[in-house]
């Protein structure tokens, strides 16, 4: 039987919120040792901010900027919206894990908020899936 993404996904999400700042979103990466955090309003996703998206924003503004940047300047220059990708894909939490291995070999992206009822639920990973089929062998 095919294991449903709910059985392999992370249940435990973290999240950021448009009114979070820079500062804060650097600080959730680094606190809880994620490599994505979903964007919600009100429960509902909006957009997902990956920390690989955080270093190309930072190198950009330090580009542009002076390299001394304090991140007082970051919090006020590089609001959530522009780190976030919008809109991300989603998957359901009954869905089988192969689905979330499909959707990730065809898109660029290793992450995807499991949604339910249209609020988030959880998150799964090619991490998780990694270690979906190292366990199950």
């Amino acid at each position: 039987m095919k294991r449903p993404v709910q059985d392999v996904m992370s249940h435990h999400v973290v999240v950021a919120a448009t009114h979070h700042k820079f500062s804060q979103v650097l600080e959730f990466f680094a606190r809880f040792k994620v490599h994505h955090i979903p964007v919600t309003d009100d429960d509902s996703v909006i957009g997902i901010i990956s920390a690989k998206d955080v270093i190309k924003h930072l190198y950009r503004h330090l580009e542009t900027h002076e390299w001394c940047t304090s991140l007082a300047q970051l919090d006020e220059d590089v609001p959530i919206e522009t780190l976030m990708t919008p809109d991300p894909m989603t998957i359901g939490p009954g869905e089988p894990v192969e689905r979330a291995a499909q959707l990730f070999k065809s898109h660029s992206f290793h992450s995807l908020p499991v949604i339910q009822d249209g609020k988030i639920r959880g998150i799964i990973t090619t991490k998780d899936i990694a270690k979906h089929v190292i366990l199950s062998h």
